[in-house]
């Protein structure tokens, strides 16, 4: 009886990623000689170089990486981004943690902000204080304070539902100017 290995994923939150970020997975992935591809919009690449070729310099909001020996899946999207090596071989734990290392130190800070949950909450809160405010107290200003929280909380359910995780294939931005 011989024990099966199990393949090694792992969930994120939304993540910003950089060219050098980008630059360190494919580092990452080349030092195990596997064939690296990258697919966005329903183009395979060859290389991170041609794809920026073709895309120009803009952020790509999803973006797929595989690379062979071991297998190697990472998904960005929107919303998320999904990690996946296969544990067909010994070094698929270290390319795991490897890039795992990259990956949780470009997610967004307080991820859980992002999550439909916590806005739907956040919503539900504004407006409950909202209709308690106006039930203790009928005056011009309470009413139009409680116009003024429907509207925060309207534009910022929109607002998170559009912050994104995306990925920068910008060589020349300055450090300081970038976001999270």
């Amino acid at each position: 009886m011989k024990r099966t290995p199990k393949h090694l994923t792992k969930h994120y939150m939304p993540l910003v990623l950089w060219r050098e970020d980008l630059d360190e997975i494919i580092s990452i992935l080349q030092r195990r000689e596997g064939a690296i591809q990258f697919v966005a919009d329903d183009y395979t690449f060859e290389k991170l170089d041609e794809l920026e070729t073709h895309f120009g310099v803009r952020d790509k909001n999803e973006l797929k990486i595989t690379s062979t020996k071991p297998y190697v899946s990472l998904e960005l999207n929107d919303k998320q981004a999904w990690l996946f090596v296969s544990a067909d071989s010994q070094d698929a734990s270290g390319v795991f943690f490897e890039l795992d290392k990259v990956l949780i130190a470009r997610q967004r800070r307080f991820p859980a902000l992002y999550t439909f949950w916590f806005t739907s909450l956040l919503n539900i809160f504004i407006i409950a204080m909202s209709i308690f405010y106006n039930q203790q107290d009928k005056t011009a200003f309470v009413q139009h304070h409680n116009l003024v929280c429907r509207l925060i909380s309207c534009i910022h359910f929109g607002a998170v539902g559009c912050l994104r995780s995306h990925v920068a294939l910008l060589d020349n931005q300055d450090a300081s100017s970038r976001y999270d």
